[in-house]
């Protein structure tokens, strides 16, 4: 009963957090600038847009390939076409699961290649951390070019006038509870759930040291700075589909990138708040607000689609093979 309502509530606060926020946005308009923002919408350049979906697949492609680097120092060597379908339906089940995508990922791929999903759940782990060190190179481009900005955006966004202080004790108070929880797992590691506990951490951390034990760390790590190469890159495709935002320079780009995308973090799919986000970065930055709200629109209706045609793409696809392995055994 209580997992049944934390799994509506992961769905439900989501989904209203996000309604609420167009509902916010569209109440601060007169009719006038609504009609604006949906011609705005309207008029953004497809060409632009359809370059930036397919910019997304190869990113995707790049991360099916870079996934089994973390893998085959584990003894598995899946096709790339599972590991493709795997990271589709994973993102495809967070638009309407939030976090649900991990455990899909996983499960698709010990369906198709039998890949336990403690190990494959520990190599995520090791994405997670290389993909949060690509956009600490980001963030950081960002500050050298525009430090005061984005130090004013956060802290609006964060509630705190030092956000930088905030996210440092953040980050201390998480360390220390990782310790703790590590020494109470070993000490208590012979009984019962803990012991359970224990073999999926320690399948975790055989996962996540799996970088190391690779053949091919640096087509890893080179793998994973194309992958955030080419997520830019789509989102300043989409810059250029609104005419008003053509000319942003790469300060405004990759701050509204950043901030964007620490939105999609902290909330799964980002419906209504993504757009809100982009906005209001942008309007920091001195672009008009309907176009600056248009254009964070585009960006998240241009994301959703292409995952939600990988997604059903993957999923015809992983049906269609898991039952030709099935005919065989």
């Amino acid at each position: 009963m209580k997992k049944g309502i934390f799994n509506f509530l992961k769905i439900a606060i989501p989904l209203a957090l996000g309604i609420f926020a167009i509902q916010y946005e569209l109440k601060q308009l007169s009719e006038d600038e609504k009609n604006q923002l949906l011609n705005s919408i309207k008029s953004a350049n497809p060409l632009y847009l359809v370059l930036s979906g397919i910019i997304g697949f190869i990113s995707h492609i790049s991360r099916s390939i870079r996934w089994k680097y973390t893998l085959e120092p584990l003894g598995y060597h899946p096709k790339l076409k599972n590991s493709f379908n795997s990271i589709m339906l994973s993102y495809f089940v967070n638009i309407f699961i939030p976090r649900g995508g991990e455990i899909t990922r996983s499960a698709v791929l010990f369906k198709t290649e039998k890949v336990p999903p403690s190990k494959s759940f520990g190599t995520v782990v090791t994405e997670r951390i290389a993909d949060l060190f690509c956009l600490s190179i980001i963030v950081g481009i960002v500050l050298l070019l525009e430090g005061k900005i984005l130090s004013s955006i956060l802290s609006e966004k964060l509630g705190a006038s030092k956000p930088g202080l905030r996210l440092l004790l953040g980050l201390l108070l998480f360390i220390a509870l990782a310790f703790l929880g590590n020494y109470l797992l070993n000490k208590w590691k012979e009984k019962g759930f803990f012991k359970k506990i224990h073999q999926i951490k320690d399948g975790l951390l055989h996962g996540a040291l799996s970088i190391f034990k690779m053949k091919n760390a640096w087509a890893y790590i080179a793998h994973s700075l194309f992958i955030w190469a080419c997520y830019a890159l789509m989102h300043y495709l989409c810059f250029l589909s609104i005419p008003e935002l053509a000319s942003a320079g790469i300060g405004p780009v990759l701050a509204s990138f950043v901030v964007g995308g620490i939105t999609l973090i902290i909330l799964s799919g980002g419906l209504g708040v993504y757009p809100t986000a982009i906005k209001d970065t942008l309007v920091t930055f001195g672009f008009l607000s309907i176009p600056s709200y248009a254009l964070g629109w585009v960006i998240w209706i241009t994301q959703t689609l292409m995952i939600i045609l990988g997604g059903i793409y993957s999923g015809i696809s992983f049906l269609y093979f898991s039952s030709k392995t099935d005919e065989k055994h």
